[in-house]
């Protein structure tokens, strides 16, 4: 087993330890949530010791675990799969991206899933592939006539250095441990001023009233984000921020988003519990309405870079 740290880890952003230690998160009670809330044993997939500790990176504001090898591994991926929120085809931020990508540009989506965004690109006429790590995914992408590859990034970028205008990935950046060679690999691949379009959730939404959100802790969520941690890539990175977006709230959010509402009236309201309910069971209800959602900033941010050199 490993030990928890007794000296602070560097930045997966800047390589600093100009970082500061926010909670520590015990792995067995961790297990027993995932067994509980998604019946996936992890223990077989992740064994990391009896704690995971999280630091915020002081320069970036990035929120990290420690250590690495907490990250999940394509088995929990395949897990996860099961359910058919895992992989949604299109959302939100695909359709940013696309708003994004012009006719004639070559695009590579980075941890692609099953291929959902890929195929809207394919009936565009976009010429387009994919990276996946989860075998199954990748599998299932093929099957559908996208082109799809199951081969790590810093591999292949190795070999297609500025084969790409367009890299992209959605909701990826946050399960991955190497944060900064990451994103250094997705700019190797890009031609001179290309574009690197991202989505993540957005920590300054809703999200910051559940910290204890299972799929946004390890081992699923390797790092979380608000939208000043994006902007600060500006400054490590040889890019320049085009847009950043943020997206309202979903109508399959809408559960989640009062369900967090409520608790949080409840753990504050010293009197007139019985009048919380049904208040909240009356935002929700208004919720439904997409006019109303849009009012109210939802789970994902999305930005728009572009290579500067």
């Amino acid at each position: 087993m490993n030990q928890v740290t007794t000296s602070l880890p560097t930045s997966p952003i800047t390589g600093s330890s100009n970082v500061s230690l926010l909670r520590e998160i015990d792995t067995a009670a961790l297990a027993r949530r995932w067994s509980d809330e998604f019946g996936i044993a992890i223990q077989g997939l992740w064994d990391v010791g009896a704690q995971i500790q999280m630091f915020r990176c002081r320069d970036s504001q990035v929120t990290f675990a420690h250590p690495a090898s907490a990250s999940g591994t394509g088995g929990l991926y395949e897990k996860l799969q099961q359910f058919s929120w895992y992989y949604m085809p299109f959302k939100w931020e695909h359709q940013q991206a696309v708003n994004d990508i012009a006719v004639g540009d070559r695009v590579l989506e980075v941890g692609c899933g099953a291929g959902g965004f890929l195929q809207r690109l394919k009936s565009s006429h976009v010429e387009a592939m994919g990276l996946e790590l989860n075998e199954a995914a990748a599998r299932h992408a093929g099957e559908n006539g996208l082109h799809v590859e199951c081969c790590p990034l810093h591999r292949f970028a190795e070999k297609n250095e500025r084969g790409f205008d367009v890299v992209c990935h959605f909701e990826v950046l946050e399960h991955v441990s190497n944060i900064r060679s990451f994103l250094e690999d997705c700019l190797r691949l890009l031609r001179p001023g290309g574009k690197l379009l991202f989505a993540l959730p957005n920590m300054d939404s809703f999200l910051k009233h559940d910290p204890d959100g299972l799929l946004n802790l390890p081992p699923h969520h390797m790092s979380q984000w608000i939208p000043a941690s994006i902007r600060y890539l500006e400054q490590i990175l040889p890019i320049r921020m085009q847009q950043i977006a943020f997206e309202p709230l979903t109508d399959y959010h809408v559960d989640y988003y009062t369900e967090i509402q409520w608790r949080r009236l409840a753990s504050r309201v010293t009197r007139g519990h019985r009048f919380i309910l049904p208040a909240v069971c009356l935002y929700r209800s208004l919720l439904r309405n997409s006019v109303i959602r849009r009012l109210v900033r939802g789970h994902t941010m999305y930005a728009c870079f572009t290579l500067t050199r």
